[in-house]
C-alpha cells in the first residue's frame, strides 16, 4: 500500500553548498524540541535536511527522533504554502519519552510561522 505523502528521497537536502548557506543565511526558528534554519527554496518543491547532534543521546534515541520528524514532515509537507528549504536541528536533549505529537506540533507550528495553508474546517 502506498502512502499518500511520501517522503521521498528527492525532497532530502543533500548539496553541502546549499546547506552552507541555509545556516549562514536563513532565519532561525526555535520550537520547544526542534531548531530550524529556513530560506525560500530555488526550486519548486521544498527540500528538508534533519540533523541531530550526539549529545541528545544514544544513536537509538537521536534514529527515534530523526523517524519522529521524518513522520511528523511526511504528514504536513503538503500544508507548506510556498517552497522552503529548511534545516531541522535538535540540538538538546529533550524531556523523554518524546512523542510524536509533540513533534508534529513543532512543525505545525513551524509551517504556521512561514504562512502555511489554511485547512477547510472539518464538518462535524
Amino acid at each position: 500500500m502506498a502512502k499518500q505523502f511520501p517522503f521521498p528521497a528527492s525532497i532530502r537536502l543533500k548539496q553541502e553548498k546549499r546547506i552552507t548557506q541555509i545556516f549562514r543565511e536563513g532565519k532561525l526558528h526555535r520550537l520547544a524540541i526542534v531548531q530550524a534554519k529556513v530560506l525560500p527554496s530555488h526550486g519548486e518543491t521544498p527540500g528538508f535536511l534533519i540533523s541531530v547532534r550526539k549529545q541528545v543521546g544514544t544513536a537509538p534515541e537521536r534514529n527515534r527522533l530523526k523517524r519522529l520528524v521524518r513522520e511528523s514532515l511526511r504528514r504536513h509537507r503538503q500544508d507548506l504554502g510556498a517552497p522552503f528549504d529548511i534545516c531541522i536541528f535538535i540540538t538538546r536533549r529533550p524531556p523523554w519519552p518524546v512523542r510524536l505529537a509533540q513533534v508534529e506540533s513543532d512543525i505545525r507550528t513551524l509551517f504556521t510561522r512561514l504562512g502555511a495553508k489554511k485547512k477547510p474546517p472539518e464538518d462535524s
